[in-house]
């Protein structure tokens, strides 16, 4: 009964430390690709948008949709009006939940492993170090990692799902069994996999666990037809998508700069430095800023890439052998690296994101847990006591470092202002922070500091930031109210790339915000337009993707229609529209051929929209309805059918 109350006591005081910690970040501002999805909930929330098209985006299939997150924030919203403050706590809420789950299957872990009898209180101690580890504060408190959180959170229901199962049957209840692993762990595994699809690892997280855990063969019939049924077809499901489809998983790499061969050298390196901020966490090193990791192109570039995968290579070999004296370093370790499957192996990922150690990070602190045990036995005295003296102050000492490493992170998170000047003292080279900066300074009217903040992407070494620091400059000098400087687009067009990815669109959008004001002058738009046209001209045959490239000819034909162009207009609207159905191309199209008094293509075009756009995707439908009205007060009310061939008479 003691030792209950004194768990209790610590679980409830490192739930309270933990909300101390992160209260000084719950203020802080949307960040990056938080817009998107808080847009959607946002307008919702006021009713213009239906609630069908705000889980379900227009432009995704429900299998790479996330509704069951997206859903969560527009209850959130309901509850709490869409606030960063309330959308941040209710982060908060959902890592508390994570932080209980983590607790229940560690402490089952342990209690598997030789060294039973201090489960409980060690299983205590690692999940109040999880729920209060720094590493943890950029997923938290980025909204938009919502779908990361509810993904682990419904991932470690369905594993622990199947560890209890698992202790049921050899307890000898198959009937509690048989519910919890072909009821409760498919429902908990499809919810994870609609809030983000690395959920879909949660079947080979219990192989992992099985085959550490429980040695025993023959296995029980109920366990060989769980892992037939669920971690199976994952396996199977992958590998015929890589061999029959493979542009299905791959074609993103036509988004990035480097290749597949690239990704996969490099990742070990990234998967060593999640390991060492998350055993020895260094706050002002982490953040969203991670664009400036070096990529290895090579065995020996850098030179820590063998290194690394040796290094791994050997890990899991050692977590192997070691498994029936310490099983749980095997789990621990094999839970880490299958837990990375999905987002740190081949996929067409940014290469570093802390926040996907998020889920793995319970493996590490398993397997840390397996390798104290295993050294507190071989340090166990001829009596049969170990080194207990410092088993409490030390626990508690790392906790309290730990809450204060975030309560000083949560502070930077306070003001877009303090988390960027953390990441440029941080990562000096990341394009991104720099970029984000000198956005900061645009919306505060400060254009000379924009353009001084930019001013290293354009004396990089690098391409890539060349070309965005001259097409940012543009961008500043007209916003700034000046005619462009010819010498910045021309020397732009000059670093012009054969493969455009998501910086040069934001970039590109940063032109199109700047020119509607006309203070550029008519010369200006048009020569910027003709930079936009030729840098996507060079772009052409190696950006294949859906939005990428039409995204910068329609950005291009908006610029064409601002000087007074409207046939290179309508032309680039065609190659995006026709060539890549993107929307925002088609809606352009349609006002042009519109002043273009062509009724024919005008309704065409517009018959085209409607059959992509979603009957309850309220915004893409309202949007439609518009561009139909602004057709008929052109056409008049007849001209569709006119417009439309007569059907042959049969």
């Amino acid at each position: 009964m003691l030792q209950t109350r004194r768990a209790w006591l610590i679980g409830v005081s490192a739930v309270l430390l933990t909300i101390l910690s992160y209260l000084p970040g719950l203020s802080g501002p949307y960040l990056l690709d938080d817009s998107a999805s808080v847009e959607a909930v946002a307008q919702w929330h006021a009713g213009e948008r239906s609630l069908a098209a705000t889980v379900l985006p227009n432009d995704r299939s429900i299998l790479f949709s996330r509704p069951v997150a997206m859903a969560s924030l527009a209850a959130n919203a309901a509850l709490a009006g869409p606030s960063p403050f309330a959308f941040k706590l209710g982060n908060l809420l959902v890592h508390l939940a994570c932080g209980a789950l983590v607790l229940l299957l560690l402490q089952r872990c342990l209690a598997l492993d030789q060294n039973a009898k201090h489960a409980r209180l060690l299983g205590l101690f690692l999940a109040c170090a999880w729920i209060l580890h720094p590493l943890h504060v950029s997923t938290v408190l980025y909204v938009v990692q919502r779908m990361a959180q509810l993904s682990a959170l419904f991932t470690l229901l369905a594993v622990l799902s199947y560890l209890v199962a698992r202790c049921r049957l050899r307890d000898g209840h198959p009937a509690a069994a048989r519910v919890l692993l072909f009821a409760a762990f498919p429902l908990a595994w499809v919810a994870g996999l609609l809030s983000k699809q690395n959920a879909a690892v949660a079947p080979l997280l219990c192989l992992v666990l099985e085959y550490a855990y429980f040695p025993v063969h023959p296995r029980p019939r109920q366990v060989t037809a769980f892992f037939a049924l669920f971690a199976l077809p994952v396996v199977l499901g992958g590998l015929a998508l890589l061999s029959v489809a493979p542009a299905t998983l791959l074609s993103g790499y036509s988004d990035w700069d480097f290749t597949l061969g690239e990704r996969l050298l490099s990742q070990p390196r990234a998967l060593l430095d999640y390991i060492a901020l998350t055993l020895l966490p260094n706050g002002p090193r982490m953040g969203l800023y991670t664009d400036d990791f070096t990529v290895s192109t090579g065995l020996f570039e850098p030179w820590t890439t063998l290194p690394a995968i040796a290094l791994l290579a050997a890990a899991s070999i050692a977590a192997l052998l070691v498994r029936r004296r310490a099983p749980s370093i095997t789990a621990g370790w094999g839970f880490f690296l299958v837990a990375h499957l999905v987002e740190s192996t081949f996929l067409p990922l940014e290469m570093y994101y802390e926040h996907r150690n998020y889920l793995p990070s319970v493996g590490l602190l398993l397997a840390a847990a397996g390798c104290g045990q295993l050294l507190v036995r071989k340090l166990q005295d001829r009596r049969g006591r170990g080194p207990t003296r410092m088993a409490t102050p030390v626990p508690v000492l790392v906790v309290l470092v730990l809450a204060f490493a975030t309560f000083a992170r949560a502070g930077v998170w306070q003001s877009e202002a303090s988390i960027l000047q953390q990441a440029l003292l941080h990562h000096p080279t990341s394009m991104r922070a720099m970029l984000d900066q000198a956005s900061l300074y645009i919306r505060q009217g400060r254009y000379d500091d924009a353009l001084a903040a930019t001013e290293p992407l354009r004396h990089d070494p690098r391409r890539r930031p060349r070309l965005n620091g001259y097409l940012h400059q543009a961008a500043v000098e007209c916003m700034r109210g000046t005619v462009v400087n010819p010498v910045a687009m021309a020397r732009a067009v000059d670093n012009a790339l054969p493969r455009l990815t998501v910086y040069e669109v934001n970039t590109a959008t940063l032109l199109v915000m700047g020119t509607p004001t006309g203070r550029c002058g008519p010369y200006s738009t048009r020569h910027i337009a003709d930079g936009l046209d030729a840098i996507a001209d060079q772009a052409a045959a190696d950006t294949p993707r859906e939005v990428i490239y039409p995204s910068i000819r329609t950005m291009a034909a908006q610029l064409y229609l601002r000087s007074g162009d409207w046939t290179t207009a309508r032309e680039q609207a065609d190659d995006a529209w026709l060539g890549h159905r993107y929307l925002p191309a088609g809606a352009l199209l349609v006002r042009i051929l519109i002043e273009l008094g062509d009724s024919a293509a005008a309704h065409a075009t517009l018959d085209q929209l409607s059959t992509r756009i979603r009957p309850f995707d309220t915004a893409g439908q309202a949007q439609l309805a518009a561009v139909r009205a602004r057709v008929q007060r052109r056409f008049g009310p007849d001209a569709a059918a006119a417009a439309r061939p007569e059907a042959p008479v049969q």
